[in-house]
């Protein structure tokens, strides 16, 4: 983007046009996936680990949200039975809160897909089947990397979408 700044030279006088040029910096991607050919990306908007030590065992719950310029939102739900939200642990929605457990949700502004995949409570059924890996956790960072792939159900097309090459990192306080 050029920029002209126009400079005066003498009170009353005359003046000059400096141009300047900016370079925006290229947005971050923090999150990414699939649906068929078409790539959804975004930023991440709220990440925010809580650890709930009042439960036996600790008991970890880690919701993310992020966003992009079109206005599309995407958020999870990842929940650690045993705590810590560790490297190689895995997170379903398919889970019976037996297990860690995940949910997935993603719509667009232009209300074209809603997705969700989550766990529900038996005898209810689960709704899709997506599957969190935590590829790795720093604490000294506080920072999780992971991947996510599965199926979500649209609300707006009453259709399952297959959700591939998903990816995050997200950076707690």
């Amino acid at each position: 983007t050029t920029s002209n700044i126009p400079i005066m030279i003498l009170p009353g006088g005359g003046s000059c046009i400096i141009p300047v040029i900016v370079n925006a910096a290229a947005a971050t991607v923090d999150w990414k996936f699939n649906i068929g050919t078409t790539l959804y990306q975004g930023q991440s908007s709220l990440p925010d680990i809580t650890y709930d030590i009042t439960t036996a065992p600790p008991l970890s719950v880690f919701d993310y949200l992020g966003d992009n310029l079109a206005g599309d939102e995407f958020s999870f739900t990842l929940i650690d039975l045993a705590g810590g939200i560790l490297a190689n642990e895995q997170y379903a929605s398919t889970s019976t809160f037996t297990s860690n457990a995940g949910a997935f949700y993603f719509f667009d502004l232009a209300n074209t897909i809603d997705l969700s995949a989550e766990p529900a409570i038996p005898p209810a059924a689960a709704v899709g089947n997506m599957v969190f890996r935590i590829t790795s956790h720093s604490i000294a960072t506080k920072t999780i990397i992971g991947t996510f792939s599965g199926t979500a159900f649209d609300a707006i097309s009453n259709t399952t979408k297959t959700i591939s090459a998903g990816t995050f990192t997200a950076r707690y306080q």
